[in-house]
């Protein structure tokens, strides 16, 4: 999944810039950032381009490996990993990888709406017609997402240093994982002013 994650990622990156990064699927140990950040779904080792996912999240799984893939590439910027990620993966033309993208960004539209309220999240998911799995998968992905609903000290810490951090290089904080991701999309398919076409499969 990875390896075809990441030519779908490269063809469609070196599609606008020209740019080609070959990458491989070998990773080593991830405890340390897996210790500090247990709120995160993956990492990218900035030093050594290492990338992994930390555990098992169904259909958001290659948008994930694609966002961590995105940061080995050079695009270190949270909001621009979410994008490149999305519209590789609904420009690739697979399925599975399709979905994957549809889904990141339904989970980030209900997130951008309904905040650290997790009754409101519920409520976007009840009332909508996905599939029992999937419903189910957007629940776990959504479980401790909220900064302090529910989560340790420790966690609750680490993510008001993260966002720090991400504003600290230019970036909106965390909120751009939610909140800017949806502005940028529905810009971007907006836009009369945009370089390129939104993927179709991808534009909603």
């Amino acid at each position: 999944l990875a390896v075809e994650v990441d030519r779908h990622l490269t063809s469609y990156i070196a599609g606008i810039t020209g740019q080609r990064v070959k990458t491989s699927t070998e990773v080593r140990s991830f405890s340390v950032a897996r210790l500090l950040f247990p709120f995160a779904l993956g990492a990218c080792d900035f030093v050594s381009g290492d990338v992994t996912v930390f555990r098992d999240v169904g259909v958001f799984e290659p948008h994930v490996i694609a966002h961590e893939f995105s940061h080995r590439k050079g695009y270190w910027k949270e909001l621009e990993a979410q994008a490149l990620a999305y519209l590789a993966l609904t420009a690739s033309g697979e399925p599975a990888l399709v979905q994957s993208a549809l889904c990141e960004r339904l989970h980030r539209d209900w997130r951008a709406l309904s905040g650290d309220d997790r009754a409101a999240f519920r409520d976007h998911l009840e009332h909508s017609d996905l599939r029992p799995e999937l419903q189910a998968q957007f629940l776990d992905l959504n479980r401790g997402a909220a900064l302090g609903g529910g989560a340790g000290p420790v966690e609750a810490l680490m993510r008001r240093l993260y966002d720090e951090r991400m504003r600290l290089t230019g970036q909106n904080g965390l909120s751009d994982y939610d909140v800017g991701f949806t502005n940028f999309l529905y810009t971007f398919e907006l836009s009369s002013t945009a370089r390129q076409e939104a993927p179709p499969a991808g534009a909603v």
